[in-house]
């Protein structure tokens, strides 16, 4: 992922400028270093998918989270690692522009597209499509939504008051007849961590050590506030098969661990995606990809 992505912007103009060089192969080792920086980072904290074609990798996203920008900036060792490859010079210029995107950020949440990188042969074969549609609609190869797009995972973290006042808007609203034949849903399936709920039972499970485990009832426990685990390690050990099946059948654009062993189709036609409401999800801004 990171020399795809290196080569991906080596001929990008924002870069040729802040590197102050048009040589590709010193763009590309400039890039390298950025990337060796950002991809651990952005794995722990945001979101990273990675494209495939005919079993080659190809092509790579970066994204943050709501409320996740800017990203955290690597450990101590790993920004000095950066600042002597990078040099001081070219280091204060990225960051120069880092502040400057960061200025036009909305204040409203939303999700931020911080790079979106194709491999220069793979080009102009839908590659850029495939990540991008992956990213926004998260549907998997049969054009099912992975996980809601609106925040749902962080309500829990919300005030009871704030709560109640979306309930009371939502409640305003004229419904609508729509068939639900699906009983779970499923989100936030990763190398790392997964969550899935199936009728009134909720999994978190996260597997970076030290790994938890987190079971709620929702019918009785709406807030999430009881997790009950320790008392039913029957219905953990169900949910946790359900979830590993569902990684086994997620899109190729997956966070990959060191190679992606999933294949995108980007030469395919554009993945199918439910057409859904996106309700008061979180908007999303993006800027250029740096090195």
């Amino acid at each position: 992922m990171v020399d795809v992505l290196a080569r991906a912007f080596s001929g990008n103009l924002l870069n040729r400028v802040v590197i102050r060089s048009a040589d590709p192969e010193r763009c590309f080792q400039s890039n390298r270093h950025g990337m060796r920086a950002l991809l651990p980072i952005a794995r722990l904290h945001g979101q990273v998918l990675a494209a495939s074609l005919n079993g080659r990798l190809v092509g790579g996203l970066v994204a943050s989270p709501p409320g996740r920008f800017p990203l955290p900036p690597p450990p101590l060792l790993g920004q000095l690692r950066y600042l002597l490859r990078q040099g001081w010079r070219v280091s204060q210029r990225w960051q120069a522009v880092s502040e400057a995107f960061e200025a036009l950020h909305p204040s409203a949440p939303h999700w931020y597209l911080a790079t979106l990188g194709v491999d220069r042969p793979a080009r102009r074969r839908g590659v850029g499509a495939a990540l991008l549609s992956r990213w926004l609609e998260g549907v998997d190869r049969d054009g099912r939504g992975l996980f809601p797009m609106m925040p749902y995972a962080e309500y829990r973290h919300m005030a009871d008051e704030d709560a109640m006042s979306i309930v009371a808007y939502l409640r305003t609203l004229a419904p609508v007849k729509n068939a639900t034949p699906r009983s779970e849903i499923i989100y936030n399936v990763e190398p790392f961590r997964a969550g899935i709920r199936q009728g009134d039972w909720k999994l978190v499970w996260r597997t970076p050590l030290p790994s938890a485990v987190e079971l709620y009832n929702i019918a009785q426990d709406p807030s999430e506030k009881n997790n009950v685990a320790a008392r039913n390690p029957e219905k953990i050990a169900a949910l946790e098969k359900r979830a590993a099946s569902a990684g086994s059948r997620a899109p190729a654009c997956t966070a990959p661990r060191k190679r992606p062993s999933a294949a995108a189709t980007p030469d395919a036609s554009p993945p199918r995606a439910s057409r859904r409401s996106r309700g008061s999800a979180p908007a999303r801004s993006s800027s250029t990809g740096r090195g």
